[in-house]
């Protein structure tokens, strides 16, 4: 392991530790420098995702997953295209929401065809 891993490897634990102890604003500051050190993995995206939702922060999360530069990733991954939907439904952006579940029942509707 190198220097870079084992670095990620604790910045991973603190954002773990701090979203169990309910203290998301540290946790946000924390997952956000995992993402960088990452290079954007999934699994830290997720993370910092789910950061800014505890910590209130849903318009970011709106304009990340859906303006953002992470637009793509519900197209890809379900996961995210569930956390848009929460974000837009935090924010009472109800035609988004059904948007975006419509998207999905589409998707769904291919895959079975």
């Amino acid at each position: 392991m190198d220097h870079k891993d084992g670095v990620l490897s604790h910045l991973r634990c603190a954002v773990q530790g701090y979203l169990s102890k309910h203290m998301y604003t540290s946790a946000t500051f924390w997952a956000d420098k995992a993402v960088s050190l990452s290079g954007e993995s999934l699994e830290d995206v997720y993370y910092f995702i789910q950061c800014l939702l505890h910590s209130g922060e849903h318009h970011r999360v709106v304009h990340l997953l859906s303006s953002g530069k992470w637009r793509d990733l519900g197209k890809e991954h379900l996961i995210f295209t569930y956390l848009t939907a929460r974000a837009h439904a935090s924010c009472s952006q109800w035609s988004e929401v059904l948007n975006l579940i419509f998207l999905v029942i589409e998707f769904i509707y291919c895959i079975n065809t």
